[in-house]
């Protein structure tokens, strides 16, 4: 066999010496990597392409120009499998590179053509309501997609798509009553108590001509509605009479004691009369407004599924305007991951295993719109640690994770085509106690209310060094390529100045957060953040995962009050120093103040462009990590504001690769959905961090001005 080898070899060599008709070009074509040059599909269709004449040592990377026309369902090695989405035209681009070689890219121009189908009548709404019988009733708009998204039909007493409509005829006493909850705008800093609401204004269409009065009761957490009847009379707040007519403008006054003892910024209106019988009381409320302090302000009121109830649960009693994302993730609107992939990044939202498991009509906006999510708690040690399990480890190593939720968001990933960014491996706030104790037991504390019952250092370093090992690697095994980066260390630093916050020999490391110990710290010292980045660069390389980033992720890095930015310039060159630990740093992006006036300035979009320069002058990457343009309040004035500050933002990040050398890789829009429910009472962090109205969509999913402003940023055309 040798001597066969070596008499060929010398043929092979003698044939190239001696021909002078081969030229060396015509050499390096034959043993270029060959694709199909073109195919022609339909609408539905998968095909497969394969990459020809490569070696087993040649990588391939795959990569379509147009994903909301031909998507890449499968890659695996030199072939893929392609899903025709939509009609028009994508290539397919492979990415062929052998060991040190330039790689060489092939080609294959994908035409997909629509299905021919049978077209059946569609009911297209009218710019002004249609006129429709007196005895009409409202139907309430279908709550889930039909298999081809197509948008919901709109009832014809609002072509704008919100209301609430009552049917009287579906209630079993006649004394049940629609109500409406409200939570005031920008609740925090101006109208903090709903007993300032002094006006109601909506239009009704009703079928008969009676006297309807309006109720209200406060809310607490837990209870929301107004129930007139057992309320009674002393809950009555104004009155209007009914037309029978579609398109009534009506307009009450509010006031009496039930508004006025109202102590926070929540109120539930109810319509309620007993003036006629039941089956007279068949009416639709819709173009909402509520007035505050005698002010001509009037703010928007939400009419839909979380904010329109009934005291009965009859079916068919009430209705409302539903979820539904059909119209926004149909064929009219390319992805706008697809759009920011051709700026060089992905595109996402954060997602909890609720919605994944529960909310069909979000699901379908996400993998019709993103190409990456981050769980928001589900992949946190403190949901995945099981301390039960851990106190009966064989080594004393961590072990029993409850991986169920984060699996289950992973697996539904996998399946969408979309990646997901790890978050977080380590991280202070509300981390297990118990973790840094001998045999994992629960806090023993002294009568300074220090804690006596610490393991040793040595020991926790191995616990915490296993437990990053243990789940990165039970990710990568169980879902290969879906998580591309892990927020190794989140929010280790502080912007206050001294005291808790660490000082600047220690790289402001934080020491507490709000009075509580950093457990991290207390045990390990202000090495914990190396640690845990040695630990996890170790992983990725036994894993051979070089295309995983290990991130340090931090909020306020855009600020240069107490020189957060510079702090964390100062971690990441102490960190990469001596081996490059940190690949990216990612920027929480929470813009915008506590309260709606000068809320979102143009000095944000200044220093968000100057951080991801400064940063990848240092040599890392950007992302973009929880970001939420905040926005307290639904007049058109401020949502008007709210989108011609989105198209400055998504402008200045659509052309920050050519400025930066493709630093930026990633943004993650938190505040992707509107939550008119939201609120200062309840929820104080939340409200604060996310805000009711910073969505790209409203809370039905229906594209708001910021969402068309970002996509056309970005490149996109609007349907007409």
């Amino acid at each position: 066999m040798k001597r066969t080898k070596l008499i060929a070899g010398v043929l092979a060599i003698a044939m190239a010496v001696t021909s002078i008709t081969v030229s060396s070009t015509d050499a390096d074509a034959a043993a270029k990597p060959k694709l199909t040059a073109k195919k022609t599909v339909k609408v539905g269709q998968k095909f497969k392409l394969k990459v020809k004449k490569i070696t087993k040592k040649t990588k391939v990377t795959w990569k379509t120009s147009k994903k909301s026309v031909a998507k890449i369902t499968k890659k695996s090695g030199a072939t893929a499998t392609i899903a025709a989405v939509k009609a028009g035209k994508a290539t397919i681009t492979a990415s062929c590179k052998t060991g040190k070689k330039k790689p060489v890219k092939v080609t294959c121009k994908v035409t997909v053509k629509a299905k021919k189908k049978v077209v059946e009548p569609t009911v297209t709404p009218t710019d002004s309501p249609t006129s429709v019988p007196a005895t009409s009733t409202p139907v309430a708009p279908t709550a889930e997609p039909t298999a081809t998204p197509v948008p919901t039909d709109i009832p014809y007493y609002n072509t704008a798509g919100y209301y609430a409509g009552y049917d009287g005829n579906k209630s079993y006493n006649g004394k049940d009553n629609l109500y409406i909850n409200y939570v005031m705008a920008d609740s925090k800093e101006v109208n903090k108590l709903a007993s300032a609401c002094n006006k109601l204004t909506f239009k009704i269409d009703s079928i008969a001509s009676y006297e309807m009065g309006i109720y209200v009761a406060a809310c607490d957490k837990e209870t929301w509605g107004c129930r007139a009847s057992s309320l009674g009379e002393s809950a009555k707040v104004g009155s209007f009479t009914t037309d029978g007519t579609v398109g009534q403008q009506v307009s009450v006054d509010l006031a009496g004691a039930a508004l006025d003892a109202i102590t926070n910024e929540k109120v539930s209106f109810g319509f309620y009369t007993t003036a006629v019988d039941k089956s007279k009381q068949v009416y639709c409320l819709y173009d909402m407004y509520v007035g505050y302090n005698n002010s001509d302000e009037l703010y928007p009121v939400s009419l839909t599924y979380n904010t329109v109830g009934c005291t009965s649960s009859s079916k068919g009693i009430y209705s409302t305007r539903q979820k539904d994302s059909s119209a926004i993730i149909s064929d009219s609107y390319e992805s706008l991951a697809s759009l920011t992939e051709a700026k060089g990044y992905k595109f996402g939202t954060c997602v909890t295993y609720d919605q994944i498991v529960g909310d069909k009509e979000f699901c379908n906006l996400v993998k019709k719109h993103c190409d990456s999510i981050t769980a928001t708690n589900e992949f946190k040690a403190y949901s995945l640690l099981n301390q039960g399990a851990c106190k009966e480890s064989a080594d004393g190593m961590p072990t029993g994770m409850n991986y169920e939720r984060a699996d289950a968001i992973c697996k539904w990933a996998e399946e969408n085509g979309l990646k997901i960014r790890g978050h977080a491996l380590v991280w202070d706030q509300s981390m297990c106690q118990w973790f840094f104790n001998e045999g994992y037991e629960e806090n023993q504390l002294d009568e300074e209310g220090n804690v006596t019952n610490r393991a040793s250092k040595e020991v926790v370093q191995q616990r915490l060094e296993s437990y990053i090992e243990q789940v990165m690697t039970h990710f990568e095994k169980e879902y290969p390529g879906v998580i591309y980066c892990w927020d190794v260390v989140n929010e280790g630093l502080t912007d206050e100045q001294n005291g808790n916050g660490g000082d600047a020999e220690h790289y402001y490391i934080r020491t507490e957060r709000e009075g509580v110990k950093n457990p991290f710290y207390e045990v390990l010292g202000y090495e914990y953040v190396k640690i845990a980045f040695e630990a996890a660069r170790a992983t990725a390389d036994k894993l051979g995962l070089k295309d995983v980033d290990l991130v340090y992720n931090d909020y306020n890095v855009f600020q240069t009050y107490n020189d957060k930015r510079g702090r964390v310039t100062r971690l990441v060159q102490y960190l990469n120093k001596d081996n490059k630990l940190v690949d990216a740093v990612g920027m929480q992006g929470y813009l915008g103040y506590g309260q709606q006036s000068n809320c979102l300035g143009d000095s944000l979009v200044t220093e968000v462009e100057k951080t991801i320069q400064a940063l990848s002058d240092v040599g890392v990457k950007v992302q973009l990590t929880e970001m939420a343009m905040r926005n307290f309040t639904n007049t058109e004035q401020y949502m008007k504001a709210h989108a011609e500050f989105s198209e400055k933002m998504f402008k200045m990040l659509a052309d920050i690769n050519e400025k930066t050398d493709g630093a930026f890789t990633s943004m993650s829009l938190w505040a992707f959905i509107d939550d008119p429910t939201l609120n200062y009472t309840d929820d104080e962090y939340e409200y604060d961090i996310y805000t009711p109205y910073s969505g790209l969509f409203d809370e039905v999913f229906t594209a708001k001005e910021s969402f068309n402003s970002i996509y056309t940023a970005f490149g996109g055309t609007l349907p007409e």
